[in-house]
Order: C-alpha cells, then sequence, then structure tokens
C-alpha cells in the first residue's frame, strides 16, 4: 500500500509539472498574442492533457527480462499476497481529503447555480430582448450565464446597450459551456495551483474576446471603460461570465492597443513539441516482455512471522496464508499431492522429444472451495501445460480456508518436474504414460516429479 501512497504522489508532482510547463508555454507564446478561439482551446485542452500525460503508458524501448520471484513455503504451496493489508488507514485518509475537497468546490458550485436560479425567478424580465435579461433588485455585476443576461436594476438605462452588446458576445462565443467544464475540472483537480491559474486565463480571454467583439461594433473605447467602471460592486458568480471580471490594467491596454500578432501558425505548431516532450518524460515506458521468463530456484519465501499473522480480507482479497488453510477432501495438502499424482502422466509428444525440466502452476481455491484462477507461472511445453490445466479443472471441491470464522480465497503454487530416465537396469519398459512421486527439491520444498520411463 506504501507503494500506491508512492505512485499517487508522483502522479499529483507529474500532473503540477505538466500543468505548468504548459502554462509557461501558453504565457510566452499563445497569451494575447493568437486568435481568442485558440486560447479559449488551449487553456481546456492543456489542463486535461496535463492529468492524462502522466496516466498513459507508452512502451517504446525494450526492457531486459525479470526473473519471477517466487515463494512456497516448505510443505505447501502458496505465493504472495494480491492485497496488501498495511498502509490502507493512509490511503484512505488521502482519499478523504481528497473527496471532501471535491465535494466543496462541487458544493460551491451547486451554490452559485442555486443562487443564480433564485435571480431568474425573482428578476424582472424584459420583453422584447434579444437574448433575454433579468433585472434584479440585488446588487450584482452585470453578469450572463447560457442564454440569459443578469444585471441590477441601478444600471442607467445608457449603459445598458454597452452591456447588453458585451453580454451578448459572451452567449454568442457559448463562454458559459467552457466556464461549466472548466469548474468541473477545477473540482476534480483542486489540488493542482495551475488549474486555478488556467480558469483564471480562461476568463481574462473571454472577457478580451467580448471586448474585442464590442468595440468592433463602433462603441466608444472611453464610454465602453466608463460602463465597465460603473458595474464594479456587487455579486458576480465564477461560473457566470462577468462583465467586470478580470478588470486590470493589461485588458484596458488590449482596448486601446491594436494588436499584431505574428507567426501565428508557428506558435500554435510550436505546442507539438512540448507535448512529445511531455510524453517522453512521463509516458514513455519499456514494452513488456512477451516471452517466458525464467523462474529462479524456489525458496521459501513467507517469515515465519506473517504466516502467525491473520489477515484481513478485503472483498476480493486473495491470500496466502489463513488462520484456517483450505483442506483437500476434508484431508491436508499432502492428500491432494497424492491425488495429483494419481492423475498426471507424461505427455507422449514430450516423452517423444526427450523434453524434460521444471514448470510452475498457480492456482486459487475460492470461497466456495472450487480451484480457479489457473495460471502457468512458467511453461515447460504446450502440452504439459495443457494436461495439468485439464487435471487441476476437475478438482474435487476443497474446504475453503476460514479467517475470523469467515471463508477466505487462498493462493497456491505447485512445482512440476518432468523427468526421463533410463528403465533399462530395472527392466523398465518404453512407454509414454509415467510414474509420479513427491521428493524435496534442493530447497527442501515438496515438487511433483513425474518420471518417464525409457528402455
Amino acid at each position: 500500500m506504501l507503494e500506491g501512497m508512492k505512485d499517487l504522489m508522483i502522479y499529483m508532482l507529474e500532473t503540477m509539472a505538466c500543468s505548468a510547463v504548459l502554462m509557461l508555454f501558453y504565457g510566452f507564446l499563445l497569451d494575447r498574442k493568437v486568435a481568442f478561439a485558440t486560447c479559449r482551446i488551449y487553456l481546456l485542452a492543456a489542463t486535461v492533457a496535463a492529468a492524462v500525460i502522466p496516466l498513459l503508458r507508452i512502451p517504446v524501448w525494450h526492457a531486459e527480462p525479470m526473473a519471477l520471484a517466487v515463494g512456497v513455503t516448505a510443505g505447501e504451496f502458496s505465493s504472495a499476497v494480491v492485497a496488501d493489508g498495511g498502509g490502507i488507514g493512509m490511503r484512505g485518509a488521502v482519499l478523504a481529503v481528497y473527496a471532501v475537497g471535491v465535494a466543496l468546490s462541487l458544493a460551491v458550485m451547486a451554490a452559485q447555480l442555486y443562487r443564480i436560479g433564485a435571480m431568474a425567478r425573482s428578476g424582472e424580465v424584459l420583453r422584447g430582448h434579444a437574448p433575454r435579461i433579468v433585472r434584479t433588485a440585488e446588487r450584482i455585476g452585470s453578469f450572463s450565464f447560457f442564454g440569459t443576461i443578469y444585471m441590477s436594476r441601478d444600471i442607467a438605462e445608457a449603459d445598458m446597450a454597452a452591456i447588453v452588446a458585451h453580454e451578448s458576445s459572451h452567449i454568442r462565443h457559448r463562454h458559459s459551456v467552457e466556464k461549466v467544464v472548466m469548474q468541473l475540472l477545477r473540482a476534480l483537480m483542486w489540488w493542482n495551483p495551475f488549474v486555478w491559474i488556467a480558469q483564471h486565463r480562461l476568463s481574462e480571454v473571454h472577457e478580451y474576446e467580448a471586448d474585442a467583439d464590442v468595440l468592433g461594433e463602433g462603441y466608444d473605447v472611453n464610454d465602453y471603460i466608463a460602463s465597465i467602471l460603473k458595474s464594479l460592486l456587487g455579486y458576480s458568480p465564477d461560473i457566470a461570465n462577468s462583465f467586470r471580471d478580470s478588470l486590470t490594467k493589461k485588458r484596458f491596454k488590449m482596448m486601446i492597443t491594436k494588436r499584431k500578432s505574428r507567426y501565428v501558425l508557428l506558435r500554435t505548431l510550436a505546442v507539438l513539441p512540448v507535448l512529445a516532450a511531455l510524453l517522453c518524460t512521463f509516458s514513455f515506458t519499456a514494452k513488456a516482455e512477451q516471452t517466458e521468463v525464467p523462474v529462479p530456484r524456489i525458496v521459501a519465501a513467507v517469515p515465519a512471522a506473517e504466516t502467525t499473522q491473520p489477515q484481513e480480507p478485503q472483498k476480493k482479497e486473495v491470500l496466502m496464508r489463513a488462520e484456517v488453510m483450505p483442506k483437500f477432501n476434508g484431508g491436508n495438502i499432502q492428500d491432494f499431492r497424492m491425488w495429483m499424482m494419481s492423475q498426471i502422466h507424461y505427455p507422449k509428444s514430450m516423452y517423444d522429444g526427450n523434453i524434460q525440466g521444471k514448470m510452475l502452476v498457480e492456482f486459487v481455491i475460492n470461497r466456495e472451495g472450487k480451484l480457479t484462477d489457473i495460471r502457468i507461472i512458467k511453461e515447460l511445453h504446450k502440452d504439459a501445460s495443457k494436461l495439468v490445466a485439464d487435471i487441476l479443472s476437475k478438482s474435487p471441491l476443497w474446504t475453503p480456508g476460514m479467517n475470523d470464522g469467515k471463508a477466505v480465497s487462498v493462493k497456491f503454487m505447485m512445482p512440476l518436474d518432468f523427468s526421463i530416465f533410463d528403465g533399462s537396469a530395472s527392466g523398465g519398459k518404453v512407454a509414454a504414460a509415467a510414474n509420479s512421486e513427491s521428493r524435496k527439491s534442493p530447497e527442501g520444498v515438496d515438487e511433483i516429479v513425474v518420471v518417464g520411463y525409457g528402455k
């Protein structure tokens, strides 16, 4: 579980690093230098990309094969626990903090939506206007949300035309949709400061674009700025497009300065090498080896202290030890070995080809006592794998393992050694069918030996 916590922290750091790089690129090459629509798309896409890129695992180069470590206790077939038992409290605490942050962000968003709805219900709707205009008795900063413009009744008729023109631009460009999407992204990534910055930058672009549209209709710059200054005070929700939003010097500068954007296409395309660099840094991984990897000699890998410590099973947890281990036909693991040895024989194709060696199979005794999840960890020959899998699938029911009086799933591993011996000295005859026996490996672990006798 500590490894899981480490992965979570690494993901958060990588996400912030991606966000930082993408926002720096925006500030240097795109902000107020390319089309407003390009800026809007970039800010939303960059926020999503920063969260997705660290999650990608793109296999590019080959990795060195790694030997699979197998642990089998003496006298029993068992393996490592699939679900960790420690560190659950820490992980749960981190997830709880994250969930609280998301819930608070969504609650604030819901409160803003509720208040906007209340204004729509209680305000005066001006008829004969397109878009819809709601004037409220409450002192608010003029704003628009989707197809409706909200403004205070205190706004003078002389200033309404500029305000309506400004907010109509927001509605025409569907800025409210982008506001809501960015607000949701910020709620999901509230811990990332660069998402907050991206949201602020998006609001700025919305205002730049609306200002440009108003001035493009022939409004006087000075009169327009005066209208903005008269709409400074009052409630203005973050989720909406506010007439007084981003009231900074650079916004006024944008109004009175003629933009001359150079190399717009090159600036936009420059994001491609940046994305490629981020993918190389955070997403490219080694290719997983699909070929079989040699398994080292099986050694006892479970400390005595762990074998005596019962584990609390999770909903789908598979254990390697239980307070009461599964029993085969009411007996012990030796009874299962005897049953297995009575069923297995030397495959003829392997005998004819003089194929010998070890294989390792893994299986689970589930809470119903069924032998499931058969997996060949080290394969010797396809016929041996098929034979062993067929035999295991026909295993009679076991008595399931128990922890605290509850049935649990337990995983086992079983080593098998296929060997061919010259039986001429003992009068043996050539046969594909073979004898089986159980013996101790040099490490003291029981293994099943499948013997094929030659002349």
